[in-house]
């Protein structure tokens, strides 16, 4: 095997890279990672009345997590749902 890399592979990564080291890309991770955040705080400090001690859904605790909200903020899997939408506009301009 030889040490060149083909043509194609050269290209796309530069894509990715450029893709990835944009401005846009960085605010967009960073209102992912705080939104997660806050509702991460939200779930885990009204976790305590969504797990009953003899709730069969007990055991998903893990999908409680990104699903309960106490109604300050939105849960994870809400606000993503809605956040989908931009992104996917936020890609189809990039591309465009």
């Amino acid at each position: 095997m030889s040490n060149t890399n083909h043509p194609f592979w050269v290209i796309v990564n530069k894509e990715i890279s450029d893709y990835v080291r944009s401005w846009r890309f960085i605010i967009l991770i960073a209102i992912i990672a705080l939104t997660c955040m806050g509702s991460l705080y939200t779930a885990l400090t009204n976790i305590r009345e969504a797990i009953k001690p003899n709730d069969p859904d007990g055991a998903f605790l893990f999908l409680k997590l990104f699903t309960v909200s106490d109604g300050t903020l939105p849960s994870f899997a809400v606000f993503i749902s809605f956040f989908r939408a931009i992104v996917r506009n936020f890609i189809r301009v990039r591309c465009h």
